[in-house]
């Protein structure tokens, strides 16, 4: 079975319902996926946010960098909006050989062909 560590970025609205869906159906996904999902890192500048998750394994923090550079991460769930900052995580990931994965329509709209010519470079 194989494992996949991730890292959630940002926990508002979306982003706890991301986190909270994918804690519910992790027996689910991998009954029928074979894929065994970890939430390693939960990250949002805001610690109120932080602060609601009360699962022990998963390590709570402000600092995207530390997901970034955990060599067993291996997707990064960009889920904080806005174009500059998601820009800048998003690189970076790909950057570091992670997977990413986001619905920010703003940043592909503004920076989809960059961030999409540097995957293809990472093979990503």
């Amino acid at each position: 079975m194989k494992k996949v560590k991730i890292a959630i970025v940002g926990l508002g609205t979306i982003g706890s319902g991301v986190l909270n869906l994918i804690l519910k159906e992790k027996e689910l996904i991998k009954q029928k996926q074979s894929v065994d999902i970890e939430i390693k890192y939960a990250i949002d500048k805001d610690e109120s946010k932080l602060a609601n998750i009360t699962t022990p394994e998963i390590i709570k923090t402000k600092d995207y960098k530390l997901a970034i550079n955990d060599k067993e991460v291996d997707i990064i769930i960009e889920l904080a909006g806005g174009t500059n900052f998601a820009f800048t995580l998003i690189k970076e990931a790909l950057e570091n050989e992670k997977n990413v994965v986001t619905a920010n329509k703003a940043l592909l709209a503004e920076k989809g062909l960059e961030l999409f010519k540097l995957a293809e470079n990472q093979n990503k």
